[in-house]
């Protein structure tokens, strides 16, 4: 063989293999580039509540080739709306679900049914048994052991609990009182109906409340009928994370707050559905949470957890 039929023959070689691994990284990228369409399906979405989970959704589905379609529930019957927008999606061959279970009694059967043929992760609350999906939250309980050791020793205290149908709530009510005398929770509410009302008739030194929704309400109902007052001399902690909430707690009229990792959650929820699709991945994602007072509020490690800048 010549010298020039060896270089032909190498030249020849070279633009083979170079083919070849074009191909494979072209046709990986094509494979990785799949888009999924996933459903998200959240109690009044449109709310401030949502803000920064949706945001950390937006992230990854940015990253993983996500379109998210964002189902807003705000009716009284919430349970058989999330039933139904459920079914329409498995119907619609939606690639996955992202839930925020609105009763984890009710929707249990009709989960765990579901969760085996169409990807699913639920959010922030689960359902009693387990199911073929992923379940990505902040841990209720040590939320809720994170405000009882801000609480003062002796202090008199009221609860809201937010629903009590939500297994979130009751873990995190479970474990408020790890550390907690009986003696000193004087009342426990579900909401704030009747609030003001047990306040001047029990009073306390100290509020709790222990759910996101909650919270905003009890700030817009101190806003409407100007009951700033009634809670001067009351310490009052909470769970959840709003403007309206950072606001109150930079002004003083509100001392804590146990704030889960909204983001993080968002983010790990589409992430988890994609892996669930990808090669049948299921695992649950615990996020972090952080306690923030006036104290904290600014440094730059707590400013990045409110106000999280999307890459």
């Amino acid at each position: 063989m010549t010298k020039s039929m060896r270089n032909t023959l190498l030249g020849g070689m070279f633009i083979l293999l170079m083919a070849f691994l074009l191909y494979r990284f072209w046709g990986m990228e094509m494979t990785d580039k799949r888009s999924y369409r996933i459903s998200v399906i959240l109690e009044d979405a449109s709310s401030e509540r949502w803000k920064l989970f949706k945001e950390g959704m937006e992230q990854a589905a940015t990253e993983y080739h996500v379109e998210l379609e964002i189902c807003n529930i705000n009716e009284e019957d919430e349970i058989s709306v999330q039933e139904e927008i459920i079914a329409v999606q498995r119907e619609n061959r939606a690639d996955g679900i992202i839930l925020d279970c609105a009763d984890s009694s009710a929707l249990n059967d009709y989960v765990r049914e579901n969760s085996s043929i169409i990807p699913m992760v639920l959010v922030e609350n689960d359902i009693n048994d387990s199911f073929s999906g992923s379940y990505v939250s902040a841990n209720n309980r040590e939320m809720g052991k994170g405000i009882s050791e801000c609480i003062q020793k002796e202090s008199k205290i009221g609860i809201i609990s937010g629903y009590t149908s939500r297994n979130s709530n009751l873990d995190r009510l479970a474990g408020f009182k790890e550390n907690i005398s009986e003696e000193q929770i004087k009342w426990v509410l579900q909401d704030t109906s009747e609030l003001a009302d047990y306040v001047k008739r029990y009073p306390v030194d100290t509020l709790v409340i222990l759910e996101n929704v909650v919270a905003d309400e009890f700030i817009e109902q101190m806003q409407e009928k100007n009951q700033e007052g009634l809670y001067r001399n009351t310490e009052i902690w909470v769970i959840g994370n709003s403007n309206k909430l950072v606001y109150f707690l930079d002004k003083g009229m509100i001392n804590g707050m146990v704030v889960p990792n909204e983001f993080g959650m968002g983010y790990k929820a589409v992430e988890s559905v994609v892996n669930i699709i990808h090669d049948n991945q299921v695992r649950d994602e615990e996020v972090s949470y952080t306690v923030i007072t006036r104290e904290n509020m600014y440094d730059s490690d707590i400013q990045r957890i409110i106000f999280p800048i999307v890459q």
